[in-house]
């Protein structure tokens, strides 16, 4: 049987965790604590890897039949693929699969989440060498998969079972939810290769996430915490180079892309980021609705583990940290809108001709951007 899965899916800094966490305390709702967790076997690499196999076999046939080397076999275009559990393993270490995070988690006992300087530690009794042994039978176990996603879900399966304090018992009902990694190509894996997932796209204002990943560089390359205040970042912003237009593009083509691909498949919902703090009630209903599962006021406090993660320093709804439109000039805030929506028939006629000739500016290759390969908007005022 299929597991019912869910992917919270958004460019970065869009709010893919505040929904994860209203949604951990449900019980139909199983959330995993490490992003994008085992998903590339989902991507086109476990598909490369697997044709490298086939290529491989006749070479490695004898050795593969010795006794002691314990293998499984995977169907693809009607051909028993025949893989070793080392071959395997070391296919989710190489990959992006989180699987650090993981190793990480489970020696430390604890796993976390939050913004920035607040985050909130919760315990997390994980024995990371009982979920490979696990991991290993339950793979021999079965020895024929007939798809990617039969595969997953028994990575998911027995991480289920290894998390000793998860505070519900998982049913074949229960929804395992997790936050997948940033862009648009996620999406379109999961819709390829799972074959009835839940997709929430998070979309939030574009000056807010574009404001958001301009700080959260600019805290990375200074090694800030990200708890700087207000008139700290105000004096961060004078800088000269705010933010990519090359990510404003990418913005604006994952929101086409969503919207298009939406009208075409049921199993997708979006989500608005900015509704979701200031009206948590009424877009967790919704959720709810869209999930099939009962609406509860557990589904209105963020959450970890069923241990609450709001409290006087860390206030995750109800309110937006740091309003870029308190820090950003008109002319920034324009600049973008205009990047990601194009004219505005609030604005005047002059005025957008003016937005057009700066985002033209904006975008002219000159030799400095060339070296650097980024394109960058610049604080001008009119």
């Amino acid at each position: 049987m299929i597991m019912k899965k869910v992917y919270i899916c958004s460019m970065g800094g869009s709010g893919k965790g505040l929904l994860r966490s209203l949604l951990d305390g449900h019980q139909k709702i199983f959330t995993c604590p490490i992003q994008g967790f085992a998903d590339s076997l989902i991507n086109d690499k476990f598909i490369e890897f697997v044709k490298r196999k086939r290529l491989r076999i006749l070479r490695e046939r004898y050795w593969l039949s010795m006794p002691s080397i314990k293998c499984f076999y995977f169907i693809d275009d009607s051909e028993q693929i025949k893989i070793t559990i080392a071959e395997f393993l070391n296919y989710l270490f190489a990959t992006r699969s989180n699987f650090d995070q993981l190793i990480d988690k489970s020696l430390a006992g604890k796993t976390s989440t939050g913004p920035p300087g607040n985050m909130v530690f919760v315990d997390f009794d994980f024995n990371y060498n009982t979920y490979l042994e696990e991991l290993v039978n339950k793979i021999l176990g079965i020895g024929v998969f007939s798809s990617v996603e039969q595969l997953q879900d028994a990575v998911y399966e027995v991480f289920i079972k290894v998390w000793a304090n998860k505070n519900k018992n998982y049913t074949p009902d229960t929804y395992f939810v997790q936050t997948a990694r940033n862009g648009l190509r996620v999406i379109r894996n999961v819709l390829e290769r799972n074959t009835s997932a839940i997709i929430f796209a998070m979309f939030r204002d574009p000056v807010s996430i574009a404001f958001t990943e301009a700080m959260n560089l600019r805290n990375m390359l200074s090694g800030s915490t990200g708890t700087d205040s207000i008139s700290d970042k105000l004096i961060k912003i004078s800088h000269k180079e705010l933010f990519s237009t090359r990510y404003l593009y990418n913005l604006k083509y994952f929101r086409n892309e969503v919207n298009k691909i939406k009208e075409k498949n049921r199993n997708i919902y979006v989500v608005d980021f900015e509704s979701l703090v200031h009206n948590t009630k009424e877009v967790m209903d919704g959720v709810a609705d869209f999930l099939g599962i009962e609406r509860d006021k557990v589904l209105y406090k963020p959450t970890l583990n069923s241990v609450e993660l709001e409290n006087n320093n860390a206030k995750l709804i109800d309110k937006i940290h740091d309003d870029p439109y308190k820090v950003l000039s008109k002319d920034q805030i324009d600049l973008i809108k205009y990047f990601i929506d194009g004219p505005s028939s609030k604005n005047s006629f002059l005025r957008n001709i003016y937005l057009a000739i700066m985002t033209n500016y904006h975008t002219l290759p000159n030799t400095v951007k060339t070296i650097k390969n980024k394109l960058r908007l610049y604080n001008i005022k009119v």
